[in-house]
């Protein structure tokens, strides 16, 4: 299969999304079942869900977007949480609501989408595994002043492997580590600073400390897990980690 990468409604989606909005309504649909069952029904996430360790002011404690269809009375649950249709978006786009429950990760440490359309009488279930966080060390060490500190070095664990195939940003965003001036008061960053792309073989980075006026910084590692394929689309259960400093 060939992917490629389009815009819907003015967000860039993978070939493997396309082909789920697109797919004629004509084909059969039926109950559906496990990851690979269920006639017309796919569902998928664009770029992976992600864990969201300390969540800012009106963030989700899972991020990202899910697609699924047809039907246009599909409704997605994720680990028993209905999604919040995303109206800004093309039919079909679901996310968490950061204002309505948060979705718990069950002892499995699995993401358990299901999309379901009464209309079509099919279901579709992804079952995606989360990677325990990675560990992270920092200097200066995560909570003290960076004031007269002139580079801050970070390093992790390593992070999930994925076949190559899934990091050519059709599937997955490369990992990222951001540097950001922070509120301590509001729990909120102000501004970027710096933002560094990472390979998957990654396991430290360097970050020059300018002056702030803010009253602290945060750093974010992002990074997916492994990507499940399933048919036609698929996803992948990936963590944001902060580290929070004083000015």
């Amino acid at each position: 299969m060939r992917f490629v990468r389009g815009s819907v409604g003015g967000v860039v989606v993978s070939a493997a999304l396309l082909v789920l909005m697109l797919a004629p309504a004509a084909q059969a649909a039926g109950p559906g079942g496990g990851g690979g069952g269920g006639g017309a029904m796919q569902v998928g996430t664009y770029h992976g869900l992600y864990l969201v360790d300390q969540p800012q002011p009106g963030e989700a404690a899972i991020g990202g977007l899910v697609h699924a269809g047809p039907g246009a009375d599909t409704v997605v649950t994720l680990n028993g949480v209905t999604l919040m249709p995303r109206l800004d978006l093309s039919a079909g786009w679901f996310s968490v609501d950061p204002a309505g429950p948060q979705p718990p990760l069950g002892a499995d440490r699995f993401l358990h989408l299901v999309a379901t359309s009464r209309s079509t009488r099919a279901t579709r279930i992804l079952n995606l595994p989360c990677p325990a966080p990675v560990a992270v060390t920092t200097s200066p060490l995560a909570g003290s002043s960076l004031t007269g500190v002139t580079s801050l070095n970070i390093a992790w664990t390593p992070f999930p492997q994925n076949v190559p195939l899934f990091l050519n940003g059709s599937f997955l965003d490369a990992p990222t580590v951001l540097l950001s001036s922070f509120d301590l008061a509001s729990g909120a960053a102000v501004s970027g600073i710096a933002l560094q792309y990472l390979g998957q073989q990654s396991l430290n980075a360097t970050f020059t400390v300018p002056p702030t006026t803010s009253t602290g910084y945060q750093v974010t590692l992002t990074y997916p897990g492994v990507y499940v394929l399933d048919g036609q689309t698929g996803g992948a259960c990936g963590r944001v980690q902060r580290i929070t400093f004083a000015r």
